[in-house]
């Protein structure tokens, strides 16, 4: 998976849980995208289960399963600061750590903003 969860005042998170035997992916980022969709932002699910608008990344989920429980955990960037989202995720200098290695939009971000000027949090 990914490896970056941007916070700032203009990102949303959700959570969704269910039983492990009911869990789908790919249905609740459909459930995730039909809701925004009632706002006027037609949203569409990659491949990775990422929410796109236009081709640009709105959205990123990660998972956690249990024997009998899974979560569904996800951001919507609605007004985000993306300069300082793409500044945080290129940052200067050797990192140390552990971690899973982020793998970038491949068109890019946008907000939920850029589609319906005026949306917020």
């Amino acid at each position: 998976g990914g490896g970056t969860v941007y916070h700032d005042p203009g990102n949303l998170n959700f959570a969704l849980f269910s039983t492990r035997d009911h869990f789908v992916r790919e249905r609740n980022a459909d459930l995730i995208a039909e809701c925004i969709g009632k706002l006027g932002i037609p949203l569409e699910r990659n491949k990775r289960n990422d929410l796109v608008w236009q081709g640009k990344k709105v959205s990123g989920s990660a998972y956690r399963l249990t024997d009998n429980v899974a979560l569904h955990h996800g951001t919507l960037l609605v007004s985000s600061n993306l300069k300082d989202l793409g500044r945080l995720l290129r940052p200067g200098g050797e990192l140390q750590g552990s971690w899973i290695a982020s793998v970038p939009a491949p068109s890019g971000v946008a907000n939920l903003s850029d589609a319906r000027p005026g949306t917020t949090v």
